[in-house]
């Protein structure tokens, strides 16, 4: 798999990627060191409930692929022989060059697959095989669409709650360091602190903060994560 990641990562822009087995468990990885292999699964099981709209929509249609585009980077699915592939990129990549990287990764996956043994190398049980590289720079966009779900109604909101716009703020800010995974990292961490974007109160934001943070591997650009989310409070 490892020669699939290189030629995807060799494409300007393409910051992390990945290859799924037929069950979408992630056999291979290659991303920021903040981006463990548990977020390309649920990047992954975000677009399979994507995919199976569209089949619900139409059952005879074939879905090759899935595009998801941000304002501060992208997200693309290939399919190979019940197989997948996921890349994750800035918006400075080429969008033609993004396609002939993915082709060629899908040839080469195609052609591991057709290898005696038919897993073209991929162990299952074995875990995936992960390699890291420092985080790169994103394009800053207007927006970017990962803000957090509608509030449910049925559940009361603290007094000292900061609100869903500083949440939906702190993920932006994220994104601008670690790319469209920063919703998901936000969302498990709210989970852990058993919270959500709407019921977090001043102290346990503080707390999200400094844990989000973290995943931010450059100190100068963690300290400017922090500057900028506790400047907007």
């Amino acid at each position: 798999m490892k020669d699939i990641l290189d030629k995807l990562l060799a494409v300007e822009g393409v910051t992390a990627c990945a290859v799924f087995d037929t069950s979408d468990a992630c056999v291979a990885c290659h991303g920021p060191s903040a981006f463990e292999p548990i977020l390309f699964g649920k990047v992954m099981s975000e677009f399979q409930e994507a995919l199976n709209f569209f089949r619900s929509i139409d059952p005879g249609a074939t879905v090759q692929s899935l595009f998801a585009r941000f304002d501060e980077g992208f997200v693309d699915v290939r399919w190979v022989d019940k197989h997948s592939i996921l890349v994750m990129g800035s918006n400075t990549a080429n969008p033609a060059m993004v396609t002939v990287g993915m082709n060629v990764a899908a040839l080469k996956l195609s052609k591991s697959l057709a290898e005696p043994g038919g897993g073209g190398g991929m162990a299952t049980g074995s875990g995936p095989v992960v390699t890291g590289t420092p985080v790169g720079d994103s394009s800053h966009g207007r927006s970017l669409s990962l803000s957090v779900s509608p509030h449910p109604t049925n559940q009361p909101i603290p007094a000292d709650a900061v609100g869903l716009s500083t949440v939906n703020t702190m993920v932006k800010s994220l994104a601008k360091q670690l790319g469209p995974f920063a919703k998901i990292i936000v969302k498990e961490e709210l989970t852990k602190l058993g919270a959500t974007a709407h019921t977090i109160g001043r102290a346990q934001f503080e707390d999200l903060i400094n844990i989000c943070a973290k995943r931010v591997a450059d100190p100068g650009k963690r300290r400017e994560f922090i500057n900028e989310v506790r400047g907007t409070r």
